[in-house]
């Protein structure tokens, strides 16, 4: 990205001073670029000096929105960084989902209260922001289905086609509420493989779920042995049917302590699998290769 700030700009961003919001000002200016979450606000107001002079009485910064040091953002690889750990031209996915190069990186010293957002649906993916960082969003109050429902869930469940239909902006931080919908923007590079067909893609939701390769080249998925879960047994079946389809091998059963393993021995497997979709569980992740996939078939 080329550098859009001018050397005032950054002044400011690194030594805020007269931070606040004037209300009823007379201008009000922005710089930044609110695709990347980095806007300053500022406010104007003008009045007369005894020889009834136009002057500027007062102004006021509302700086730019930032990320505590060991947030992590998405690089292009797929991968997640601490923004700490982030320097002059690395690559990562900006606010368009587009590859772009960072061209410059700036560290503030803050004093305030930060927010930490929790996904209804994924706690895992809660991340922490400063309050006036603009966040892509859809307020719940802009939908139709916005009543609660006290018997089911605690909100409505809005259509997939009114949530399509509303055009989400950018709305700092503070300003969210329980309920409101966040928008993730996919990376923009698309490349399709005939290798990753519906089974595949379905195989290998196994294996990252439960699935993991062993030295001596065995592929295995393992279950709860005393698991009665009917849903588990489907689950099962499925992953025979899979690994039987797609490999061509007919997978065996063995019970190893609580744990009832579905196995293949194929070397190649296990080193197809680790090269998509890493090993061990806190390691594991989705390469390129998946991860710009249409998004049908993720």
């Amino acid at each position: 990205m080329k550098q859009y700030y001018s050397k005032e700009v950054i002044k400011h961003f690194k030594n805020p001073k007269n931070i606040g919001k004037i209300k009823k000002p007379s201008g009000r200016g922005q710089a930044g670029n609110i695709l990347c979450g980095d806007i300053m606000t500022i406010y104007l107001k003008v009045g007369e000096n005894k020889k009834k002079e136009k002057i500027i009485k007062d102004v006021k910064f509302e700086t730019l929105g930032c990320l505590p040091p060991e947030e992590e953002i998405l690089i292009n690889e797929g991968d997640w960084k601490e923004i700490s750990s982030i320097e002059k031209g690395m690559y990562v996915l900006n606010g368009s989902g587009e590859k772009t190069q960072v061209a410059e990186t700036f560290i503030r010293r803050y004093r305030g209260a930060i927010l930490t957002i929790i996904p209804f649906v994924s706690p895992f993916n809660k991340f922490t922001v400063t309050p006036e960082h603009p966040i892509l969003s859809i307020k719940r109050r802009w939908l139709k289905s916005a009543r609660n429902s006290s018997k089911i869930c605690e909100w409505l469940r809005v259509k997939e086609e009114e949530l399509l239909s509303k055009r989400p902006k950018y709305i700092e931080a503070q300003y969210l509420n329980k309920s409101d919908y966040l928008v993730s923007v996919p990376n923009k590079k698309v490349k399709d493989s005939p290798v990753f067909t519906k089974e595949m893609m379905g195989l290998l939701g196994y294996y990252l779920s439960e699935g993991y390769g062993m030295s001596n080249g065995v592929l295995a998925f393992a279950f709860d042995k005393n698991s009665k879960n009917k849903q588990e047994k489907r689950n099962i079946s499925e992953l025979k049917s899979l690994l039987f389809k797609i490999t061509n091998k007919k997978p065996k059963e063995r019970i190893r302590r609580t744990v009832k393993e579905i196995y293949i021995c194929s070397r190649k497997w296990v080193n197809f699998f680790v090269s998509i979709a890493g090993k061990l569980a806190p390691k594991k992740k989705l390469f390129d290769e998946i991860l710009l996939l249409p998004f049908e078939k993720q």
